[in-house]
């Protein structure tokens, strides 16, 4: 397998960073002007709210993306990356939107779940595609 040019990895990086970074700001606009993300900010509805989301979640999102990418993910499918991982954000965030006001404690913000269930799902992605890929290898020799 040859190995990609210093050029093409970083248009990759590039790339996969801007992807996390609309991906990730779409979902923290949304989740924050959410009915959840309203109560728990105690924010009138306003554009304030949405653009704080899409800031903090584009941020997180062009840094996570590709992170996880050329670390857990770089045998997984460019839609499953971006899919599943968007689902464990949300899975993550709401979690912490539902429960943190009832608990008032730290570790259930929902940007903390957020990027947790981001990171299993990368992390599952990973076990995943890898266990497949073996299976296929093996089949085939």
């Amino acid at each position: 397998m040859p190995t990609p040019s210093v050029g093409r990895v970083i248009q990759v990086t590039g790339a996969l960073s801007v992807i996390g970074a609309v991906v990730g700001g779409m979902l923290g606009g949304a989740l924050l002007a959410s009915p959840l993300g309203i109560r728990m900010a105690d924010f009138r509805i306003s554009g304030q709210v949405f653009y704080i989301g899409v800031v903090f979640g584009g941020m997180m999102g062009a840094v996570l993306a590709p992170v996880a990418a050329w670390t857990l993910m770089r045998r997984v499918p460019i839609w499953r990356a971006i899919t599943e991982t968007a689902i464990g954000t949300v899975i993550g965030a709401v979690v912490g939107l539902i429960f943190q006001p009832q608990h008032d404690t730290a570790w259930l913000s929902p940007p903390l779940l957020a990027i947790g269930g981001f990171a299993l799902a990368a992390i599952r992605l990973r076990f995943a595609t890898g266990a497949r890929r073996s299976a296929v290898k093996g089949s085939a020799g």
